[in-house]
């Protein structure tokens, strides 16, 4: 089963990790780190609420 929103964090996180090296490239290495740790715990967090589902699923089973 397709998700979108899985898709699409993928797609921030990856456009994030370029832009990232761009700055760091640049030596812009206090904002770089934020950003990436912002940019990537997106998908963290979906991926946490969807563990979240799955141990409701299987606790009341």
């Amino acid at each position: 089963m397709k998700n979108p929103l899985v898709d699409k964090s993928i797609e921030v996180a990856l456009m994030v990790i370029n832009y990232c090296e761009v700055l760091q490239a640049e030596r812009k290495y206090v904002i770089s780190c934020q950003l990436l740790k912002s940019g990537t715990s997106i998908g963290a967090n979906i991926h946490e609420e969807k563990m979240q589902k799955v141990k409701q699923i299987l606790f009341i089973k």
